[in-house]
Parts: structure tokens; sequence; C-alpha cells
């Protein structure tokens, strides 16, 4: 949903799904793109997407700050579910601007540290609100950092790297346990539909949804 709202009518020659994973989005992206390209770490996450893709997708190993592309070479970037695992995000926003054409487009998503639910629980403790740029989960070397990042910081880097901030969706907003109980899931759809740009001034969603562009 948050995609189709970013994305528009808009159609791109080639796009670029990094850390896409089993190819779920990617499929998605070749709606848009004449040819798309998965970038992906995992020998077992490439196997699965091989087996997904369609015929205008390509899948290579790289990674957020290392993709392997040419310079200048997308028209479209998309960076989905990644960068809560990226505690410092400046290489890998660095690598997605060298890779874009002039004029390219990057949807970049991530964990929020501001979201209301977070608020809430600071507010509750009489804590002040926290300021860090990022807040890790799971520190010990044998874990998967888990990263949330604070919108204003995020939104920092992407201009310091020289993107221009076009527009951002809060994503998620709905997403509560006790919400899915009561209400069927046309509703919480329509709601969800409703709020994203309604509440993305508030950072409300635990998921924030930027679209940028590289002059």
């Amino acid at each position: 949903m948050a995609l189709r709202t970013l994305l528009g009518a808009r159609r791109f020659m080639a796009a670029v799904d990094i850390g896409g994973g089993f190819g779920r989005l990617a499929t998605f992206l070749s709606n848009y793109a004449r040819a798309v390209t998965l970038i992906e770490p995992s020998g077992v996450q490439r196997s699965l997407a091989m087996r997904l893709a369609a015929s205008n997708i390509k899948i290579l190993k790289g990674s957020a700050s290392h993709t392997g592309l040419p310079e200048a070479s997308c028209d479209l970037a998309v960076m989905v579910r990644v960068m809560h695992h990226i505690p410092s995000p400046k290489e890998s926003i660095a690598e997605v601007r060298r890779i874009l054409k002039p004029g390219g487009l990057f949807v970049l998503e991530f964990a929020n540290s501001q979201h209301a639910k977070s608020r809430l629980r600071r507010g509750m403790k009489l804590e002040h609100a926290s300021f860090m740029p990022v807040e890790v989960n799971g520190t010990n070397e044998n874990e998967v950092p888990f990263v949330n990042h604070h919108p204003q910081a995020m939104y920092s880097t992407l201009i310091h790297q020289g993107f221009v901030i076009e527009q951002i969706l809060s994503v998620s907003n709905v997403r509560s346990p006790l919400l899915k109980r009561l209400l069927p899931l046309r509703i919480l759809v329509w709601i969800e539909a409703l709020t994203q740009r309604l509440l993305s001034h508030l950072h409300f969603g635990p998921s924030i949804f930027v679209l940028t562009r590289k002059p």
C-alpha cells in the first residue's frame, strides 16, 4: 500500500530492490520497471527468490553498502525492512546515491524509535524523550542487531548525502493484537490507508517510508 502510494503512476527503466530477501517486493516492482535487480547477501534467500522471480528480475549477491552495481545505473532504488539491521546508515545511503541516475528515486523504510506506543510508554514512566540517533537491541556478538532509528536523524543523513525528501508516510499504524481481534481485516486496511499520510507528520507508526530524489 505504501509503495503504491509513493510510486503512483510512475514507470522506470531499471529498479533495484536492496536486501530483497526471497523476492516479494522485487516481484511487485516488476510491475513498475522494465528491469529489476534484487540485491541480497544471503544465498538461501537468493535461492528462494529464483523460484519466485518474474522474467525481468535479475538476482545478484551484494549488500546495502556494496551492491556491486555500476554508478548511475538505476532509476529507482527501494530498501524496505533492511535499515533495522544497520546501526550506521551513512554508507548504505551513499551507495544508493552512487547507483542512482540523476533524478532517480529512492524509497527507504526504517523502524521508527519515536512511534506513538514508544512515546506513550516513556510518558507513563515519566521518562524524557530519546533523541539518540539509533536504539539498538540485540548487541551480543551472536545476535543480529535490531535498530530503531530516530526520524530526524535519518532525514538529516539523507539530506547530507544529497537527497531531497519528497514524501513521508507513517506505516503499520494499526498494528495491534487487540485491534486485530476486534476489527475485521477490511476495516483495518481502510484505517491504514486513511492514516498513512494523515499521521506522517506525527511519526505515529512503528515504520516510516520516505520517498526521496537524487537531484
